[in-house]
């Protein structure tokens, strides 16, 4: 059971770092934010034209806000189409071939699961601690872009 966990373990970080890795390759970082930091002026501008009741400064404004967040979207989007499949390949490919038995479970501190759930669970975990490193590295960087 244990040296099932560890192997599911193994598995989960190669996925999640394979994830971070591709995340990074992908977002590029200086565009990005620089793409953040736009739309947050722009917001702000946009709150400032709306004050003065500016329909068109409204319209130039926003087209170029959606301008912005379409390339967020497209790195986000580029992402899924690469990290998706490969988490599928995990799930019907080598979990299987981990543990031939698909009825097999694993009772952890009273959680009885299947070993494809234990993958799921510590890859989430996994996954929620990598973004909050990778949002907290991108917070610094756009804090010291913004200031400069």
């Amino acid at each position: 059971m244990i040296l099932i966990l560890f192997e599911i373990f193994l598995i989960s970080l190669f996925y999640v770092s394979f994830s971070y890795f591709i995340r990074i390759k992908i977002f590029n970082d200086d565009k990005f934010i620089n793409a953040n930091n736009r739309i947050r002026s722009l917001s702000k501008e946009i709150k400032d034209a709306m004050a003065k009741n500016d329909h068109s400064k409204i319209e130039e404004l926003n087209k170029e806000a959606m301008m912005h967040m379409g390339i967020l979207m497209k790195s986000q989007f580029l992402f899924m189409l690469v990290v998706i499949p490969i988490y599928l390949i995990i799930w019907y490919s080598i979990l299987p071939i981990l543990q031939p038995n698909q009825n097999y479970t694993i009772d952890l501190i009273g959680i009885n699961m299947n070993y494809k759930y234990w993958f799921l669970l510590i890859t989430f975990f996994m996954g929620l601690i990598a973004t909050l490193i990778f949002s907290l590295k991108n917070k610094k960087k756009m804090k010291g872009k913004s200031a400069s």
